[in-house]
């Protein structure tokens, strides 16, 4: 039996179309981890599956999607028929459940076994504060208890360690305690307010955290306003501020205080 030489090339290319397609269908990934990332991204994660192709000129990449924003990482060539290896990208979302999916170097997805998503977080240092803290002092020289809070910092992955970066106020000799780098811990910040320094009524005090050891680490920073009640400022029953007067033993002297918006020393 003889074949025309249409129905050959017909033929040859039909059986290449089958070889193709049962490639493309053949490929299929079942799973990744880790399945979360630090937001300033640089974590590599392990695609398993089938079917990937070794074939140089094809590569495959992990693509994120949350919220309507999407990141992707850079193309890499499949290890193995099994595995591919992503590096998950910069994210600049905030803290996120991304849905995970594989593309090939035409942007074309790989299907997921058994169907479904895969949910992969991306995730920033987290540092808690007061929302704003009230300080009363006592009587102006009688003041017995510092001003004291706590930032506690912690990070959903166990393995990044983060440190405290900044801390920035005007309250004069502001004490901060801060534990060495670690996952979760609590940084402790006191006042204790001297009367020979100013100081404003309404100031703040501004805290910085990162990780530690990343040449360009996520950070997180939050401000606790603080509003300190002033010691007040001694002024003389007279016209002048300072003036000198003089009171018989036994007397009664009547002085007026009045609280000022800086703390003053009192005389």
């Amino acid at each position: 039996m003889f074949f025309s030489s249409r129905a050959a090339i017909w033929c040859l290319l039909s059986l290449l179309c089958l070889t193709n397609l049962k490639t493309a269908f053949a490929q299929q990934w079942s799973g990744a981890s880790p399945s979360r990332s630090r937001v300033g991204g640089g974590i590599s994660v392990t695609v398993q599956g089938v079917g990937f192709s070794t074939t140089p000129g094809n590569s495959y990449r992990c693509k994120f999607t949350a919220n309507g924003q999407t990141e992707q990482s850079t193309l890499v060539a499949a290890q193995d028929a099994n595995t591919v290896v992503c590096v998950t990208p910069q994210w600049t979302h905030g803290n996120a459940d991304s849905i995970l999916g594989i593309v090939d170097q035409a942007n074309l997805p790989v299907p997921k076994q058994g169907g479904g998503t895969l949910t992969f977080q991306f995730r920033a240092p987290q540092l808690s504060v007061p929302a704003s803290i009230n300080y009363v002092m006592q009587n102006c020289n009688e003041t017995a208890n510092a001003m004291t809070f706590h930032a506690n910092v912690s990070h959903a992955i166990e393995t990044i360690s983060l440190e405290l970066k900044n801390v920035t106020s005007s309250l004069p000799g502001l004490v901060v305690n801060a534990p060495s780098a670690s996952n979760a811990h609590s940084i402790q910040l006191s006042w204790f307010p001297d009367l020979s320094l100013p100081w404003n009524v309404s100031t703040s005090i501004v805290i910085v955290i990162g990780e530690s050891g990343q040449a360009e680490p996520d950070l997180a920073t939050m401000t606790v306003p603080i509003n300190v009640e002033a010691p007040p400022e001694m002024i003389a029953p007279s016209p002048q501020h300072g003036q000198e007067f003089v009171v018989p033993v036994g007397e009664t002297l009547n002085i007026i205080l009045a609280a000022e918006g800086n703390g003053l020393a009192f005389q």
